[in-house]
């Protein structure tokens, strides 16, 4: 089992579904069988409900600034996004509260994305 996998299936056993709302992504995917491949013609935004694990962060690195109190981290699986790389223009539709992604770690050992580390903050 790869990495990749193995991110996406901890995730899927750990997290629940959360919608994330991608601007950078596509209403009309260029195939309905794989929602995350978007068709590069048709920019937009699309709303995918994906396994996630959403924890506060610690109190400890509430500085006031950069980490605020309620932040919260979100762990999203790279294979469940398929082609699309989140930005801070992205979204997080958490129970029902948007959140904004204010900052974000790739975890890519070599070239691979194997797991996106959001910090979101509610407005």
């Amino acid at each position: 089992m790869a990495l990749e996998d193995t991110a996406l299936a901890l995730i899927r056993q750990f997290g629940e579904d959360r919608q994330v709302e991608l601007r950078i992504a596509s209403t009309a995917p260029a195939d309905p069988t794989k929602p995350w491949e978007v068709d590069p013609t048709d920019p937009g935004t699309v709303v995918l409900n994906l396994p996630a694990v959403v924890v506060p962060i610690r109190r400890s690195l509430i500085d006031g600034n950069s980490v605020q109190q309620g932040d919260e981290t979100v762990l999203i699986a790279a294979l469940s996004l398929g082609t699309i790389v989140p930005t801070v223009a992205d979204k997080i539709i958490d129970e029902g509260t948007e959140k904004n992604i204010v900052s974000l770690d790739r975890i890519r050992p070599g070239k691979t994305d194997f797991l996106y580390k959001l910090q979101v903050r509610a407005p």
